[in-house]
């Protein structure tokens, strides 16, 4: 009876044994692919985006603020002129045409698809934007 407890007891501790070693092999691999992963994650952080740039001087002073501020910020930065900018529209001329809010939207997203083809973090920055908002940016960039 001894004898058998004794086999049990070593093929239990040999069993035991090879489990431990197959879970300490896969801590290693999960480590090294832990590893491999903030590796790659640095490296994509590394890359800047391009900027748009423009010879024009107003041009440029609304990109490097597109690109320096938050969506919060511009749209706070941005409404009042913006509605400012339609209000004057509807009472400046009566030969002054006036978009519907739906052909705003699309004048402006393809204007911006067009002018920052290169860019798609900031198309999808200005999609995220109010329609007036998004229409009196494409009016100072599209002089």
């Amino acid at each position: 009876m001894k004898k058998i407890v004794c086999l049990l007891f070593i093929s239990m501790s040999i069993f035991l044994f090879g489990c431990n070693s197959e879970k300490l092999q896969e801590k290693q691999d999960i480590q090294e692919n832990n590893v491999n992963v903030h590796n790659v994650e640095e490296t994509k952080t590394e890359k800047t985006p391009i900027r748009k740039t423009d010879t024009d001087p107003e041009k440029q002073k609304v990109l490097d603020f597109l690109y320096e501020k938050t969506i919060d910020e511009i749209e706070r930065y941005c409404n009042w002129d913006a509605v400012m900018d339609e209000h004057f529209e509807k009472f400046s001329t009566s030969r002054t045409v006036i978009y519907p809010d739906d052909l705003k939207n699309s004048i402006s997203t393809g204007f911006f698809q067009k002018y920052f083809s290169d860019d798609i973090e900031m198309q999808e920055k200005l999609s995220q934007l109010p329609i007036h908002i998004k229409y009196f940016i494409y009016k100072k960039l599209a002089k």
